[in-house]
C-alpha cells in the first residue's frame, strides 16, 4: 500500500494547491484550536476575516495532507463531527507552478480595470441605425429636375410634365453634356405625391427637354438662415402694422364717443365729457379751442 500511495504522490504535482484540504464545519468557527486539534503536525492554518464556516489548511508535503485527510474523516465518524474533508479546488484566474509560488505567464501584460472596461465599452457600442431625413408634405410633392440647358425656356419644361402644378428655376449647377457646361436645375410640384412618386421610380418615362435627356431626383433641400430671418422679419413688421392700427382706431373711439345729458330743472345745458381712455389729457387736447368755448 505504502508504494502505491508514494507513485501517486510522485505522479502529482507538488503546488500549494495540491497540499492544501478544505475543512466545513457545521458551525462557524469561534477559535483557531478547533482546527489544530484536528491536524497532527505542521500546517498553516488560513482563516476568514470574518467569522465562516469553512478554512483552508496548507501542509509542507503531499504526505501529511493525504495521512491528516484520512484521521480527520475517521474522527469525524467516530465523534459524529459532520466536517467535510476535501482538496482544494483550483482558481482559474490563478495558475500557480511549485513551491515558490509564482503565476507561470510572467510575461503578459497586466490589464488594469480602466483598460477592460474600455474594451467592454467599445465592444458594446450600439451602431446607430441611418435614418432618412423627413419630408413634408410639399417636399413629397415635389422633385428637382436636372440637366437642362441654360437657353431653355420655362414654357418648355412645364409642357414635358403635363401633370405639374408649379415651376421654377433655382440655382445653376455644372453639368457634363450640356452645351456651355453650365446647366439648370428646376423644382416641379404636382398635386399628388403619387405623381411624384412615380417619376422618381421611373414608372413615367423621362421626358427629353430641348432634345436633351434630364436627371430627376428627390427635392432633399433644407431651408437656409437667411430664409428663415426673412420670415421672422416679415412677422415682425406685420404684427408692428397691426398694433400701430389698432392704436389709431382706439384714438377715434375715444374722441367720438361724448356723451351729453341735460338738466330739465335748469335754463342752462350741462354737458359731460366722459373719456374712455387712460390719457385724458391727450385726447382733451387735441380739440380746438373753439369747441371748448362752446362746451363752456
Amino acid at each position: 500500500m505504502e508504494g502505491k500511495v508514494n507513485e501517486s504522490i510522485k505522479k502529482k504535482k507538488n503546488t500549494k494547491q495540491d497540499r492544501t484540504i478544505y475543512l466545513r464545519f457545521p458551525k462557524r468557527i469561534t477559535d483557531i484550536d478547533e482546527v489544530r486539534n484536528l491536524i497532527t503536525g505542521d500546517a498553516n492554518i488560513k482563516l476568514r476575516r470574518q467569522a465562516s464556516r469553512h478554512c483552508h489548511v496548507i501542509f509542507p508535503k503531499m504526505e501529511q495532507k493525504i495521512n491528516n485527510m484520512k484521521s480527520i474523516k475517521a474522527k469525524s465518524k467516530e465523534n459524529n463531527l459532520r466536517i467535510v474533508v476535501s482538496g482544494a479546488k483550483p482558481n482559474p484566474k490563478i495558475q500557480q507552478s511549485s513551491d515558490n509560488d509564482e503565476p507561470v505567464n510572467k510575461d503578459k501584460k497586466v490589464t488594469t480595470t480602466k483598460a477592460k472596461d474600455n474594451e467592454t465599452n467599445v465592444d458594446k457600442q450600439v451602431k446607430q441605425k441611418k435614418t432618412k431625413p423627413k419630408l413634408s408634405k410639399a417636399k413629397k410633392r415635389a422633385i428637382i429636375v436636372r440637366g437642362i440647358s441654360k437657353d431653355t425656356p420655362l414654357a418648355l419644361v412645364e409642357e414635358a410634365f403635363p401633370d405639374c402644378k408649379t415651376c421654377a428655376y433655382i440655382k445653376d449647377e455644372v453639368v457634363s453634356g450640356v452645351p456651355g457646361g453650365i446647366g439648370k436645375r428646376a423644382v416641379v410640384k404636382f398635386n399628388t405625391a403619387q405623381v411624384a412618386a412615380e417619376y422618381l421610380t421611373k414608372k413615367r418615362t423621362w421626358p427629353l427637354i430641348n432634345g436633351q435627356e434630364i436627371e430627376i431626383k428627390q427635392d432633399l433641400r433644407k431651408k437656409t438662415n437667411a430664409a428663415k430671418q426673412r420670415k421672422l422679419s416679415g412677422l415682425k413688421s406685420n404684427d408692428d402694422e397691426t398694433n400701430n392700427t389698432n392704436i389709431m382706431q382706439l384714438k377715434k373711439k375715444n374722441i367720438n364717443d361724448v356723451k351729453v345729458e341735460v338738466d330739465g330743472t335748469s335754463s342752462n345745458a350741462v354737458v359731460k365729457m366722459e373719456l374712455q381712455s387712460d390719457n385724458d389729457d391727450t385726447v382733451a387736447g387735441k380739440l380746438s379751442k373753439k369747441e371748448k368755448k362752446k362746451i363752456e
